[in-house]
This record gives C-alpha cells, sequence and structure tokens, in this order.
C-alpha cells in the first residue's frame, strides 16, 4: 500500500506549513503514518504508573478500593479516545493487554499460574478488545441516527452489496477499498469495518 509522502507541501497562502511525523492534539498522539506508537507508549507510561500506585496501596486498601482505584487511575487511559487510535497493529494492542492483566493480578494477588482470562472473569471485566468494540458500536448506531456531528455522520453509509444477505443488507455499511494503511487504520474505515462484522453474527 502506499504511504504519504514526505515531499507533500502544504501552504496557506504563501505560507509553506513545516512538516513533522507527529503532533498531540488534544492528549492525543497523531503520527504521519497513523502507526499510534508514539501513543501506545504514552499510554503504556501512564498505565504502568497507575499499576505501581495499586501495587503500593494493596498493603493499606481492601479490595474494593483497590478496583475503584483502578477505575480511576488506569482504566481511563485504555478508553481515552480509543474510537480514534483502538484500530493500532495487533502487537500495540497486545502490549495494553499485558497491562490490563498485569493490573488485574496486582488486585487479585493470583500468580502466574492462572490465565489472565480466568482472573478477568473473576473481577467481571472486559478484556480491552471487547470494550473498544462495544464502545466503536455504539458510537457508529449514534452515527447512524444522526446523533453525531454531520461530517462523522456521513462516514457512515448503507451498503447494498450483494456480499451480504439481501435479508440484511440494510444493516451493513459500506466499505470502500482501503488504498493505503493509513485508511486502514482511520477511524471511519475501522469503525464501519467493526460494525459490519458484529452485524454478521446476528
Amino acid at each position: 500500500m502506499n504511504h504519504l509522502s514526505h515531499d507533500l507541501e502544504v501552504h496557506i497562502g504563501e505560507k509553506k506549513l513545516k512538516q513533522v511525523t507527529s503532533k498531540k492534539v488534544f492528549g492525543v498522539t497523531i503520527d504521519d503514518q497513523l502507526s499510534w506508537e508514539e501513543q501506545i507508549d504514552s499510554v503504556s507510561k501512564k498505565v504502568s504508573q497507575g499499576i505501581g500506585v495499586l501495587r503500593r496501596a494493596k498493603l493499606f486498601v481492601k479490595y474494593d478500593t483497590l478496583q475503584l482505584l483502578y477505575n480511576s487511575l488506569v482504566q481511563p487511559y485504555f478508553e481515552y479516545c480509543s474510537l480514534v487510535w483502538g484500530n493500532c497493529r495487533d502487537s500495540l494492542k497486545e502490549k495494553l493487554q499485558k497491562l490490563q492483566n498485569r493490573a488485574a493480578r496486582v488486585i487479585t494477588g493470583d500468580s502466574y499460574d492462572t490465565r489472565s482470562k480466568d482472573i478477568l472473569k473473576k473481577l467481571n471485566w472486559k478484556n480491552l478488545s471487547e470494550r473498544r468494540q462495544q464502545k466503536t458500536i455504539a458510537y457508529v448506531s449514534k452515527a447512524i441516527a444522526g446523533n453525531c456531528p454531520e461530517n462523522i455522520s456521513k462516514k457512515f453509509e448503507k451498503s447494498y452489496s450483494e456480499r451480504y444477505d439481501l435479508r440484511n443488507n440494510n444493516k451493513f455499511l459500506s466499505l470502500p477499498k482501503p488504498r493505503t494503511n493509513s485508511m486502514v487504520r482511520s477511524f471511519g474505515y475501522a469503525a464501519a469495518k467493526t460494525w459490519n462484522e458484529n452485524n454478521k453474527f446476528e
């Protein structure tokens, strides 16, 4: 797939804009290839600090309080703007999942002999992938209903492709063939793909 050219020049009037490889916008670091590496590194550092607090607090507080601390100091970093960066590559998703697993072990005290899946179940937590999927589907549903800004709602158009069962065709969204890696990782494409995949099983 094609990548964004570094020779691209953008002007406002006669002024040439300086090209950068990444920029933080509203707390989210966006890089020129939408790889989200810097964003995930930033999230990981903040989450690790929160887990450190959990580990120290465990000596003094009860189990329920530890969960409250997790919800306050850790979970928000996993969630913040995940609609935007949540389609990062699998290795970055796994990096974050390992941190959620680590936080869960701190709270329950379970050893590494216990499967992470079982620990999350004990805490009644969904893994991060499931949480992101839920959040994406809820947001797309809101956009389709016209309850989002118009520029967002316009990203999601119904598909009438013969790829899908005609009885359920109106459930699916148009998914154009991506030409670049950046488009594959973009919110509009990734959210529509998640929506379609979820509706296949309904």
